[in-house]
């Protein structure tokens, strides 16, 4: 048995039957019909005298579980798998980051509504998951709360963003917005907020009254779920 899998991991994808090939399958089937490990075999393109790009995919997701894992992975984490050099992991972080970013890029082009809290989770939460620093985003919503733009105003350490009370409104002024919810999240994964949240969260509402400019929510996102100021009836 050692022999045949020690075969069957020198074998390349070029020997496997033509519609079990990751990109033969992508073109005749679509990539929905892929699996994790074929998506990244793809992204990684080859292997080495070892190993093929699927079984190197699969030594990946066995490693981190999770794509969410793998997107806030350090650079040693992924070097620590045998097969991986610097830049086959610059193919996949770059293809995870394109995937983190695509959300956000289609709420501005289709100009979408952002009526409620769910809805601006659904928008921010793949920009903001599994990060392992704070991060702070403004949506910046126009008079019928259609996006205008997201922007990342703060990057913070491991426990804590110092987002600008007027760099933000300033930036509304800038892009013409009548409203803005801002979110961050917590690497820990929880989303209660702490004392600090909720001490910010006030006086960036009440700058708000003074700029005209409309506080909708904050919200804090966690690992699996969210926390809404709003919602909680804590914009007062």
């Amino acid at each position: 048995m050692q022999n045949l899998q020690s075969e069957f991991h020198k074998n390349t994808i070029r020997d496997w039957p033509e519609m079990e090939r990751p990109r033969e399958k992508l073109m005749l089937k679509g990539e929905a019909a892929l699996s994790v490990p074929e998506l990244l075999a793809i992204i990684l393109r080859t292997g080495n005298r070892n190993v093929t790009a699927v079984n190197l995919a699969h030594n990946i997701m066995s490693r981190f579980k999770s794509l969410g894992v793998m997107s806030t992975a350090s650079m040693k984490d992924w070097l620590s798998i045998p097969g991986l050099g610097h830049a086959k992991v610059c193919q996949v972080r770059a293809a995870l980051e394109l995937g983190r970013r695509f959300r956000a890029e289609e709420a501005v082009l289709n100009k979408m509504v952002i009526s409620d809290s769910e809805s601006a989770f659904d928008v921010l939460a793949p920009r903001l998951k599994y990060l392992g620093k704070e991060h702070f985003c403004v949506i910046f919503l126009s008079a019928s709360n259609e996006v205008i733009i997201i922007e990342d105003l703060a990057k913070g350490t491991v426990d804590q963003a110092n987002p600008i009370i007027r760099e933000i409104y300033h930036r509304a002024i800038e892009v013409n917005a009548v409203s803005f919810i801002c979110a961050h999240n917590h690497p820990s994964g929880q989303c209660q907020p702490s004392n600090e949240d909720k001490v910010f969260t006030r006086d960036l509402r009440k700058a708000g009254d003074v700029m005209g400019i409309s506080m909708l929510d904050h919200i804090i996102i966690g690992n699996d779920g969210f926390f809404s100021f709003r919602d909680e009836f804590l914009l007062l």
